[in-house]
C-alpha cells in the first residue's frame, strides 16, 4: 500500500461552510474581551450610580431641614399676625 492509499478521504458537501477551530478561538476570545469590557463598564455605571444617589440622599436631607424650617418660621409668622392683627386695632385706640 502506498501512503496515498492510507490518507483519509473527506467528501464535503457543496455549499459547506468549514470553520477551523483555529477560527473558532480567535472567536471566542474575540467575544470574551468584548463581554471583558461590558462589565468593566458597567461596574463603572454602578459605581457612579451609587455616588449620585449618595448625593441625592445628602440633598434630600438638606432640602428636608430648610422645609422644617420654613414650617417653623410660617407658623411663627402666622401668630405673630394674628396677635398683631387684634392689637393693632387696640394700639390705634378704634
Amino acid at each position: 500500500m502506498s501512503a496515498a492509499q492510507h490518507q483519509p478521504t473527506t467528501v464535503v458537501p457543496e455549499g459547506s461552510i468549514i470553520i477551523t477551530p483555529a477560527e473558532v478561538y480567535t472567536k471566542v476570545t474575540s467575544l470574551t474581551d468584548v463581554v471583558t469590557k461590558m462589565v468593566a463598564q458597567d461596574e463603572a455605571a454602578q459605581g457612579h450610580a451609587k455616588r449620585l444617589e449618595d448625593k441625592v440622599d445628602g440633598l434630600d436631607k438638606r432640602v428636608s431641614a430648610i422645609e422644617k424650617k420654613i414650617w417653623i418660621v410660617t407658623g411663627f409668622a402666622a401668630a405673630a399676625g394674628g396677635l398683631v392683627g387684634n392689637w393693632l386695632p387696640t394700639a390705634l385706640g378704634k
